[in-house]
C-alpha cells in the first residue's frame, strides 16, 4: 500500500470551556512526527517527538535540540491562523 499523501499538518484549537482550564485558548499543530501545543496565554507550551514518545511523556519544549522543529510549526501554525481566520472565541461560551 502506497503512503497517504493527505496534508502535511492537522490543527486544533480548543477555548473556553468547562474542561479547559488553566489557559483561555491552545491551538495544536501536528505533522507525521512532531506534535506542538501553544498556550495563548503562556511562555510555555509542549512538544512531542512521537516517533520516539508516542505517549507523550516527554516535553521537548524548552530543549535546546528541538528549537528548530519548535519554530517551523509554530511559523506554519501562525500561518493557518492567518490564512483560516478561524476564530474559536467567536462562538465559545463566556470565560468563567
Amino acid at each position: 500500500r502506497e503512503a497517504d499523501s493527505g496534508r502535511p499538518y492537522v490543527f486544533s484549537e480548543h477555548s473556553r470551556d468547562a474542561t479547559l482550564q488553566g489557559t483561555e485558548c491552545m491551538t495544536m499543530i501536528r505533522d507525521g512526527r512532531w506534535k506542538l501545543v501553544h498556550f495563548v496565554d503562556s511562555e510555555e507550551g509542549q512538544l512531542f517527538d512521537l516517533e520516539s514518545d508516542p505517549w507523550e511523556e516527554r516535553n521537548l519544549w524548552s530543549d535546546p535540540e528541538t528549537a528548530p522543529v519548535r519554530r517551523r510549526l509554530t511559523d506554519e501554525m501562525t500561518r493557518w491562523l492567518i490564512r483560516s481566520h478561524v476564530r474559536a472565541g467567536e462562538w465559545a461560551a463566556p470565560w468563567r
